[in-house]
């Protein structure tokens, strides 16, 4: 992990070296670990701002859920809808909250 002064620190090869470093270390033993850690002790993904001052990003894909064929449920680019989020809160000073969202029109044939 790094931080913002990190960044700002270092140099761009610097910054592409700590990403491959942690996509290089998300082996299949590492994932399985994570699992077994759930299965263990589920839990959800916490909503709230642990630091404080973060920026969170999310999206949600939907299907189109109309009548299905032989019982098995439709899923289609040409239909599908996702909407995005991105939130942004502060600490240190009041309502720093920001929020901005963005809806993609659903699309059709």
């Amino acid at each position: 992990m790094a931080t913002a002064g990190d960044l700002l620190a270092n140099d761009l090869r610097w910054s592409a070296d700590q990403l491959h470093r942690n996509v290089v270390a998300h082996d299949d033993a590492t994932v399985r670990r994570g699992i077994a850690d759930w299965e263990s002790n589920p839990r959800l993904f916490p909503l709230g701002n642990a630091d404080g001052d973060s920026i969170t990003m999310g999206s949600s894909p939907r299907f189109w859920m109309g009548k299905a064929v032989s019982g098995e449920e439709r899923r289609s680019e040409q239909i599908r809808r996702e909407d995005i989020g991105v939130s942004r809160k502060r600490k240190t000073r009041g309502r720093g909250e920001k929020r901005l969202c963005r809806e993609r029109e659903r699309r059709r044939r």
